[in-house]
This record gives C-alpha cells, structure tokens and sequence, in this order.
C-alpha cells in the first residue's frame, strides 16, 4: 500500500514539474556484463534508423558494464543514468534516491529490451515518464506469472519474440527487427577496439592462456581447487604462461590459485578492466572461463574458448553457434551431454541445479589437449 501511494504521489508531482526532453528517447538494459554484449552492436542500427534515429539517446544501463560504454558506444548517446543493481537491492536510501532522480524527465519513449525481465528492472521502469514503452514480451525466469501480467500492463506495447530457446543475440536481434519493421543483416556481435594499444606482452614469457574463475552466481563457479589441477596440467605440458583474471570481487579465488605458487609463468592479474580484459583475451592463444562475461569476449574474438558450465539456461548463452564462432568448446556435467537436445532444453532453460562441480578435471583437460595439440 505505502508503494503504490508513493507512485502516486511521485506522479502527481511530476504532473506539475514537466521536465520535458525535447526528442527524448530512453534504453533501458539493466543485465549483466554479458547481456549487453550480445546486444551493444543493435544501439548503432538505432542510431542509423530514419524513425528512431533523430531521437537523442539515453542510456538506464548497469553501472558494471560502463567501461564498455565509454570506450566503444558513447557516440550513440547523449546522456546516461547508471545503477548500482546491488545497492538498489540492499538501500532503501539508495532506491529512493534513484526514483526520485528519474521520474521528474519525461522521454518520448522507452525501450526495454530485455527477454528475462526483472522485478527490479520493472520496478524502475514504474518511475519513469515516457508517452510510449516498448518492452519484450518475458518468460517467467525472474517473475512469477502474477507479478508479470500486472507489470505488463505499463508497456503500450510489448514485442513477441520466439518462444523456443533460441541463442540470445538472435533473440535480440529479433525484437530490433521487429521494432523498426524490416531485417537486420548483423550476423554476429563485433568489438571495435582496434585504435587501442593496450600490450600485455611485456609482462608475459610466452604465449600465454587467460584463466577466468570467478562467475557473479556461485552455482557457475568451478571450484578453485579443480582450476589448480587444469593449471598444473598446462604449466606441465605446454609452454604457455597462464594470466588469471576477473574482477575486484574475484580476488579471494584468484589468492587461493596463487597460493604457494612461485612459477614466473603465472601473472595474477585480477582486478583488471573491463577494457583491459578485452584486450588480454583477444591476444591469448586459449580461454579457459565459467560460464560468464569471458566467455562472450572469446567468443566475439572468435579465440579457442572453454567454457564450464551446468547447462543453466542450456541454447540461450551456450552452446554458441557455429555461425558465430566454431571456437567455444563448453564441458558440461555428463548428464547433459547423455541427453537429447531438445530434452536437455526443456530441463534448463529456466537455470539449472546441476552441480558444476561435478565435473572432473580430466574432462576439461582432454578438450585442452585436443585444442593445444592441434595447434602443434
């Protein structure tokens, strides 16, 4: 009750203060890292549209990918409003802050592209004052089926997409196509960073493989002690420097993988950038990641990837397209990979609750030597 009066409330004040943005269109992309690669490259096919282009551009995105946003979108935008997704989660003072922010500009429209919406994307977007708001039309992997049908009724218009798994960049693909009536001849994601120069190679003695252990969901963590045994595997076979990396967050893994390891092969270089990590991917000779941002960055460079994974959300993220790339080789716990396709979809397409851990070093290690020895 004390919600839905302070909308009102909100409102009703906003009636009187008009701040008005003249040709104002409003994205809204509150997901993950990974996410918002696989959808980055349809901001310029926006921009070049005859209807949506003359709009000035601002951006609701997740302040974790604005590293990105600055290096290689900020032409496609005038202004930006960044969240703290874990702060709007755990402040009150934060989340109060933050509407009160957005709800005095109206936009012409907002577009809310995201397939799986949330109760915190819906919850802002509650807030904000737009003539128009496109969403996607959402599956129910982070809202019930009651919460959804009240939160659709905010949208003038939601766009249908296809309803079986279909990899996501696809699925984005699709609903741009579908907003501005006509196809869209983008066949893959594509990072531009080719007017930086960013050289890791100074640091490193050979070639070298980028090992990623950290993942923002604990279920699609392999556990530090099995990534051990896959580098003591590579530092013992081949003649590669290993370069662990992830976020700032991700330091206590990264510690526990270095501890007592003296090799001059082994740069721990956590706590990187994003642009930074970039660029450590693009020049290695192999990835090895969960299932996570890494991932999407090898594969756009179309760089020998393995992937760990629990099949969570199997045919959305992963397996990738042999059209997009032929290099992500993803190991997932045996059961997946003893089942059909189609019933394997069905099982995990919504997450999963396979134990990752399940799988055996070996099995990862045999797809490393399968990828490295073809090399020699």
């Amino acid at each position: 009750m004390i919600h839905k009066l302070t909308i009102i409330i909100i409102k009703n004040i906003t009636n009187y203060i008009n701040l008005k943005k003249k040709e104002s269109l409003l994205i809204v992309r509150l997901d993950d890292i990974g996410d918002y690669l696989l959808f980055r490259n349809f901001f310029e096919i926006l921009k070049k549209d005859n209807d949506y282009g003359r709009y000035n551009f601002t951006l609701c995105g997740n302040k974790n990918y604005k590293n990105i946003v600055e290096n290689y979108d900020h032409n496609y935008f005038n202004n930006y409003i960044w969240v703290d997704k874990f702060k709007y989660i755990h402040s009150k003072i934060y989340r109060l802050y933050l509407k009160f922010r957005i709800c005095f500009i109206r936009y012409d429209i907002l577009i809310h592209p995201t397939y799986s919406r949330t109760i915190l994307s819906e919850d802002l977007i509650q807030y904000f004052n737009a003539e128009i708001k496109i969403g996607s039309k959402s599956d129910i992997t982070n809202i019930s089926k009651d919460k959804l049908e009240l939160y659709d009724k905010m949208y003038t218009r939601l766009i249908n997409t296809t309803a079986n798994p279909i990899f996501e960049f696809y699925r984005n693909r699709e609903f741009i196509e579908k907003l501005l009536g006509y196809n869209i001849l983008l066949k893959k994601p594509v990072i531009d960073c080719s007017k930086e120069k960013i050289n890791y190679l100074q640091i490193f003695h050979h070639n070298y493989v980028v090992i990623f252990p950290g993942a923002s969901i604990s279920t699609r963590r392999y556990e530090p002690d099995k990534f051990k045994v896959i580098m003591a595997y590579l530092l013992l076979n081949y003649n590669y420097d290993l370069a662990i990396s992830g976020s700032k967050s991700d330091k206590k893994i990264s510690d526990s993988l270095t501890d007592n390891n003296n090799n001059h092969r082994v740069h721990d270089l956590t706590g990187q950038s994003l642009i930074d990590l970039v660029h450590l991917i693009k020049d290695s000779e192999l990835l090895i990641t969960n299932d996570t941002v890494a991932l999407h960055i090898g594969a756009i460079f179309n760089k020998k990837t393995i992937c760990i994974s629990n099949g969570t959300m199997y045919g959305r993220f992963l397996p990738y397209p042999k059209e997009i790339t032929d290099n992500v080789f993803p190991v997932y716990p045996d059961i997946v990979d003893s089942v059909n396709i189609q019933d394997i979809q069905k099982l995990l397409i919504y997450g999963s609750t396979l134990d990752i851990n399940e799988i055996n070093p070996n099995k990862i290690i045999s797809v490393i030597q399968k990828i490295l020895n073809n090399n020699n």
